[in-house]
């Protein structure tokens, strides 16, 4: 009775997790949420001690002029930290390490199954607004993001460069393979109104971007990624290179780190992103947004779609999410034929950015062991046909066998 019990638990389990993807719409998911969803905000917590002095004040009003100057995702709030504080408030005392004040914490808004996390803190008299909201690498995550790219992939590196050049090896190569192979999904006629662009613009593009932990003008960036969940500052993970795929308007995914960032992992996480949208609502799927500046909505100008005739090679074959790949939203001069690439930056400890082309159909797929590792087995909403299935079949296995142990 405790397996049937057990069998029937799981399968009403499955079923509900299935219940809370209804809401599809055939859209490929970056493109969805480039246009659809808008970021998230995060908190700059200004703590202080009895009074906001004179200064204070008008520092305040100089870093909110910088965050509405670059349309940044934050907002600021007051903390008198001996004042009727709440739980969540307390929580961020606690955590800040901050012993003199005027002081400042900025907390992200959390995502997914992640609560709110502590990004950095400081004192206020250290605090730069400007690299807060903007820096080089961040830049070429928005621009590429506005370009059409599918995902712009951020490479965190260890230390180590055996681990990293490997780890970065098979990134690559795998990126390459399935930007070449994957399909967009056939694109429905009643979602057209969901899209504000010809459906032949869009096209699969992953992007690279390599970054040192050292960087001093990539701090802020390293402690967005690294509090994108709330374990990825342990110690065993300082010596595992790390993966951040981020897409829409600055959302990550999730993270890929050490061992996990294999070819199984990489193919789940690029399958979702270019695949239909499983869930239109945000706050059901994975990821957490990024602090960037960018006004998103000048930069997409959405408009009404032309009604044409659009005939997409490719329907899903794969548990519903491959889709066809077209590269007409790239340079005109461009021909169909010519050679899907990704973009990769690579770049020295306190160096600039370099960014090369790599060709794609000269690279040869590696293949690596499956090792098992956190971060690596990750279920997205491309899985839940399969999952919905796998459910209902696990249903009438259940009932069967309550029958069977009845007759007996």
């Amino acid at each position: 009775m405790n397996h049937l019990c057990h069998c029937l638990l799981a399968s009403l389990v499955i079923l509900c997790s299935s219940l809370n993807h209804v809401e599809a719409c055939s859209v490929p998911v970056f493109r969805y949420a480039l246009e659809q969803w808008a970021p998230d905000d995060y908190r700059l917590v200004v703590m202080y001690e009895n009074e906001v002095s004179s200064q204070l004040s008008g520092q305040i009003e100089k870093w909110k002029e910088v965050f509405k100057q670059h349309h940044a995702n934050v907002h600021v709030q007051l903390l008198e930290i001996h004042g009727d504080i709440n739980p969540q408030d307390q929580w961020i005392l606690q955590h800040a390490g901050v012993t003199e004040y005027p002081a400042f914490a900025l907390i992200n808004p959390g995502g997914g199954s992640y609560p709110p996390q502590l990004v950095t803190a400081g004192l206020a008299t250290e605090f730069e607004p400007e690299s807060l909201v903007a820096s080089d690498v961040r830049d070429q995550i928005t621009s590429h993001l506005v370009g059409g790219a599918s995902a712009v992939w951020i490479f965190l590196e260890c230390g180590i460069p055996e681990k990293d050049d490997a780890s970065f090896e098979i990134l690559t190569t795998e990126l390459a393979k399935h930007q070449n192979e994957l399909k967009l999904p056939e694109i429905d006629a009643d979602d057209l109104k969901e899209l504000n662009v010809r459906p032949e613009e869009l096209r699969i593009d992953f992007q690279v971007l390599r970054l040192s932990r050292d960087d001093p003008n990539e701090q802020v960036l390293v402690d967005l990624l690294l509090a994108s969940e709330p374990d990825l500052r342990e110690v065993s993970y300082l010596t595992e290179p790390m993966a951040f795929p981020i897409f829409g308007r600055g959302r990550l995914l999730y993270t890929l780190i050490g061992a996990g960032i294999q070819p199984l992992t990489i193919e789940e996480a690029s399958k979702f992103l270019v695949g239909a949208c499983q869930c239109t609502v945000k706050a059901e799927n994975p990821g957490v947004d990024l602090l960037l500046g960018h006004n998103w909505n000048d930069s997409i100008q959405l408009t009404e779609p032309e009604q044409v005739e659009i005939e997409l090679t490719g329907v899903s074959s794969f548990k519903g999410d491959e889709q066809t790949s077209t590269d007409s939203m790239a340079a005109n001069s461009e021909s169909d034929n010519e050679l899907a690439s990704v973009t990769v930056s690579s770049e020295p400890p306190l160096q600039a950015e370099a960014e090369v082309s790599i060709d794609t159909e000269a690279m040869s797929p590696t293949k690596t062991t499956n090792a098992v590792v956190p971060k690596e087995n990750r279920v997205t909403g491309t899985t839940i046909g399969v999952w919905a299935l796998l459910g209902m079949i696990a249903g009438v296995v259940c009932i069967a066998s309550f029958g069977v142990m009845l007759r007996s």
